[in-house]
């Protein structure tokens, strides 16, 4: 039986080749909200690790992502 790091390490990798070839596939429609939703997980996702395990209210993520847009 493979140890739960194996299946983890897999796993995660066959999702990010998946991730890179994906945009080879796509419409430049679908590119175009493949690649917000992209942006948005990332604002997400670093709002979440500064607020959540750090416990830190900042803004400034928050600008760079409205000077950006």
């Amino acid at each position: 039986m493979k140890s739960p790091a194996a299946v983890a390490w897999g796993a995660g990798s066959v999702a990010a080749v998946v991730t890179l070839l994906l945009p080879l596939w796509l419409s430049p429609a679908n590119l175009t909200v493949y690649t917000l939703a992209g942006l948005y997980a990332v604002t997400a996702i670093g709002l979440s690790l500064l607020m959540g395990y750090a416990g830190q209210a900042s803004l400034g993520q928050a600008v760079f992502f409205a000077i950006g847009a």
